[in-house]
């Protein structure tokens, strides 16, 4: 391979699936790898095509006959390769119907956004094929990818080089382009991603006023990152009506540049017409706020973390000020997670969360922090005190194992 390539941790995912007969969907934002991933699968199948829908001369064929280009491109290959499939949307429909109606179809394997396909028969793919989201670099994929592999800080010199290396990660964040730059790039980088999604991306998509809105929103977002916000107030600030507030926020999730979090609603009516927004690259969201508190950096981090372990977090927060930052529900479990940016010298817990323990009894609580580590117990609640640096990098059994 002649291009630069990071370990990622989905390869271990998608090895499962080289040998079965489903496809392979590889989506996700604008340059966090997707086509550098796919080249590098391309190299386990001898017999294999690999074509772009960025060429101008694959796209036109493609979008002329979807079908007969797949049966065309498909001949005597056990493997096929289809990056940026999202530009030719009718394709999902004709790999359903290939897949149905030919057995020896080869395997495929495709690389871009599910946003545009979504509408236009993405979901027939179901079954046929498997979906695997990839987001910039995690953590602990920054660290590999800067020759650094282990989690556990057992001395001072290597627990101060964990910190400078996590304090890096979250001001620049995880897209591979980022890794070695230095900081005086990084602006025209995420000025370049900026204005190739309003101008690129949306192009034919959304008219001129409403790409506008739409840059409008993402500074507001960027700004309130880790706040309750609400329909109502957007469409004031922005003066659009809530439906198309709700479209443009739809817009940012289906690109991934956002994700949306609501109040858990076994909570009844706590805090439940609010949401709260994150981004999914620290970089990108400290490009857009570069006055962000330090807080809500590493709270966006840590819910960064979160999402690339598949959890779906939601929040907990009462109209007399109370909150809890995450609340996970896994396998049964409820885990309350609270982040706090300040050093800690004992195992202190936020009032918030010992109140949202004393009345909820989670299984387990953790508490973010810049340095310390603990344990204790409330009742039936075991809490845990970890640096964000290490919590950074478990996986997600790591996280439900504590």
């Amino acid at each position: 391979m002649d291009f630069q390539y990071y370990q990622r941790d989905l390869e271990q995912t998608l090895s499962l699936w080289l040998s079965k007969r489903e496809g392979v969907l590889i989506y996700g934002a604008r340059q966090v790898g997707k086509s550098t991933l796919l080249k590098k699968i391309v190299d386990q199948y001898p017999d294999s095509r690999y074509l772009s829908f960025d060429d101008p001369n694959v796209y036109t064929q493609a979008l002329e006959n979807p079908q007969g280009f797949l049966l065309q491109i498909s001949r005597g290959m056990k493997a096929i390769f289809i990056d940026e499939f999202q530009k030719v949307p009718e394709i999902t429909l004709a790999v359903k119907y290939l897949y149905d109606s030919q057995a020896d179809f080869p395997k495929i394997f495709m690389s871009g956004s599910i946003s545009d396909s979504l509408t236009a028969g993405g979901d027939s793919m179901v079954g046929r094929v498997m979906r695997f989201p990839l987001y910039s670099l995690s953590f602990g994929e920054y660290l590999k990818a800067r020759g650094i592999k282990t989690i556990k800080s057992e001395t001072l010199e290597h627990t101060t080089m964990l910190t400078g290396e996590f304090d890096r990660y979250l001001q620049n964040g995880g897209y591979p382009a980022t890794i070695y730059d230095d900081s005086q790039n990084l602006p025209v980088f995420f000025e370049n991603l900026r204005r190739g999604f309003l101008e690129k991306d949306l192009l034919g998509r959304l008219r001129l006023g409403q790409i506008d809105s739409l840059s409008k929103l993402i500074t507001i977002l960027a700004k309130r990152v880790g706040s309750p916000i609400s329909y109502n107030n957007l469409s004031n600030e922005l003066g659009l009506e809530i439906k198309t507030i709700k479209n443009l926020l739809n817009i940012l999730e289906y690109s991934y540049w956002i994700e949306i979090v609501r109040p858990l609603s076994k909570y009844g009516g706590e805090f439940k017409n609010k949401f709260k927004v994150y981004f999914l690259d620290t970089g990108l969201h400290n490009f857009l706020a570069p006055g962000a508190e330090i807080g809500f950096k590493l709270e966006n981090c840590i819910f960064g973390s979160l999402k690339r372990n598949s959890f779906n977090p939601g929040f907990w927060h009462t109209y007399a000020g109370g909150e809890v930052d995450f609340i996970i529900e896994e396998n049964g479990k409820t885990t309350a997670i609270e982040v706090k940016a300040g050093k800690m010298t004992q195992n202190k817990i936020p009032i918030s969360l010992r109140n949202y323990i004393l009345k909820y009894r989670p299984d387990r609580a953790i508490v973010v922090n810049k340095n310390h580590f603990g344990e204790e117990k409330i009742d039936d609640t075991q809490v845990h005190w970890l640096p964000a640096y290490v919590f950074a990098q478990l996986s997600k059994s790591d996280v439900i194992k504590l």
